[in-house]
């Protein structure tokens, strides 16, 4: 039978590579990428490394807020192994405080001091159970989240309740964090300790508000809610980025619908993804009816929602205004009850990996994104009276978030038989140095990648950053938290120059990812 060669450029449909059979020297599967260092496709915002938290589960209370008397916490609540762990996510920009639970929130619930603040019952997850929606303590408001971005280095953004709330209210939380102290509400700031703004730019208005927990509304009532909302806002700070709500349907029918209405005063879409199935609540054997390989097929799914955003601002936007879309919730979502607890494995981590892999190829179109949840709550940090530990999702943020050097570049790849293998790479603007991301989702087959550079002539020694298991199920627990951490090595490239281009090869083991680091021996 005669075989054919696939090529294959990176576009915005699809990053996976279609590599062959052809079987190297030590029995992998052999692919080919080729780069030019000379052709930057668009910068890389560090705002698509953002994450999630709300009242859910145990994100925040039992999780992120867990006060022990007489113990050193951060903010008098929360533990510092839980900030040094989260640290290493280097999250970018963080929402808060929801989701669902927000579009029952009232802001003023969260301000003051502590033990005046009043306990409430949780309207938007309580109805599941308490250990959903735990009762909220409002222990961790505005001021603390602020301060807890300030401590992680993340940009805060908030989001108003359009469920319940008013515009004024809304309108008064923007006075509250943004407004001077000699306004009514930056005054009540100042009294509470932060005499300066705190300068919160994001703001998205309602979660989803076609959601029966947020307000069920329609389209056309959301669109003239939203101007309502946007307008009170930007009266009291008119340099607000502000958030619409999106919603995926086959037709794309609400996000044309509101994008007519109102996207003239927005700035962003916000479109949120969960897989592996919409009927996440039903529990029993989802995790087995997905098999190792479908789970990576909620990429293209994911991917899919994120084009019909990019095409109703496309199709119904202003053509005066920029807007762009926002993921600011995306996540694998198995059990409903995970969103008490859970944990993830390598499997689920090398997902994660080919998700931001995307997301950077997409990041001129999808600037924002923020991963739900960051801590327990469908959360890729585990923490609680046990102990702290990172998931391989949470150790994927860290290698990409440190090898990210900020300017996207499209590899081509080259092969003659499908192969579930997913690169990337970005460039520094000096242009002296590269970073090769690289996802491969087999699970038992390794894959020899022949890399080819234009532009750019590497210096032999470089440096790799992997994650894998020889069980790509494997999790990370409070017995063995360690058991699936990034591993640094310094190898050394057999570099061969031919034609104006520098090749060598990488092997990449079954279920991995990899970054390579590369810097410029000519510069």
């Amino acid at each position: 039978m005669k075989r054919r060669n696939f090529i294959s450029t990176v576009g915005i449909a699809s990053a996976v590579l279609a590599a062959g059979k052809t079987e190297a020297a030590d029995g992998a599967a052999s692919a080919g990428i080729q780069l030019d260092f000379s052709k930057p496709q668009h910068p890389i915002p560090k705002t698509i490394y953002g994450h999630f938290i709300e009242e859910l589960g145990k994100c925040i209370e039992g999780g992120i807020w867990r006060p022990v008397k007489g113990a050193d916490q951060f903010l008098g609540g929360v533990p510092w192994d839980l900030v040094e762990a989260l640290k290493k996510l280097r999250p970018s920009i963080i929402r808060y405080p929801g989701g669902c639970f927000a579009d029952s929130y009232h802001w003023q619930d969260g301000i003051g001091p502590r033990e005046k603040r009043p306990v409430r019952p949780n309207r938007a997850w309580g109805m599941a159970s308490k250990t959903v929606g735990p009762d909220v303590l409002n222990q961790f408001g505005t001021d603390e989240f602020i301060l807890f971005c300030r401590e992680l280095d993340a940009e805060p953004m908030l989001t108003v309740n359009v469920g319940t709330g008013t515009p004024e209210e809304a309108a008064a939380w923007v006075e509250y964090c943004n407004g001077p102290a000699s306004s009514k509400w930056g005054a009540e700031r100042a009294r509470n300790g932060h005499r300066e703004p705190f300068n919160v730019r994001y703001w998205c208005v309602g979660n989803e508000m076609w959601n029966l927990i947020d307000g069920g509304f329609t389209a056309s009532r959301y669109g003239r809610v939203y101007l309502d909302f946007a307008r009170a806002m930007r009266a009291v700070d008119p340099e607000l980025k502000l958030l619409l709500s999106g919603f995926t349907d086959s037709a794309n029918k609400w996000n044309m619908t509101v994008m007519e209405l109102a996207g003239k005063e927005t700035d962003y879409l916000s479109i949120h993804a969960y897989g592996p199935s919409k009927a996440t609540e039903l529990e029993g054997m989802l995790r087995k009816k997905f098999s190792y390989k479908s789970v990576f097929k909620v990429l293209d799914k994911f991917e899919q929602k994120l084009k019909l955003g990019i095409s109703a601002i496309e199709e119904r936007g202003p053509k005066d205004r920029e807007v762009k879309v926002a993921f600011d919730e995306w996540n694998l979502w198995y059990y409903f009850t995970e969103v008490v607890q859970t944990n993830y494995n390598l499997r689920d981590g090398l997902f994660v990996a080919s998700m931001l892999l995307r997301l950077q190829r997409l990041a001129d179109k999808v600037p924002i994104a923020n991963l739900a949840q960051m801590v327990n709550c469908i959360g890729i940090v585990i923490s609680d009276e046990r102990g702290t530990f990172l998931t391989p999702s949470a150790w994927a943020f860290n290698l990409f978030t440190a090898y990210d050097l900020g300017i996207y570049l499209q590899p081509e790849l080259k092969s003659e038989e499908p192969l579930a293998l997913e690169v990337s790479a970005s460039r520094n603007s000096r242009g002296d140095r590269l970073s090769l991301f690289l996802v491969n989702q087999e699970r038992h087959k390794s894959i020899t990648a022949q890399i080819s550079l234009a532009g750019f002539v590497p210096a032999a020694e470089a440096e790799m950053a992997s994650l894998t298991h020889k069980d790509p199920m494997k999790y990370n627990t409070f017995a063995e938290p360690d058991a699936i951490t990034p591993k640094i090595t310094k190898p050394r490239l057999n570099l061969e120059n031919r034609g104006g281009r520098t090749s060598f090869s990488l092997n990449l083991p079954q279920a991995s990812v990899a970054v390579l680091a590369l810097k410029n021996s000519a510069v």
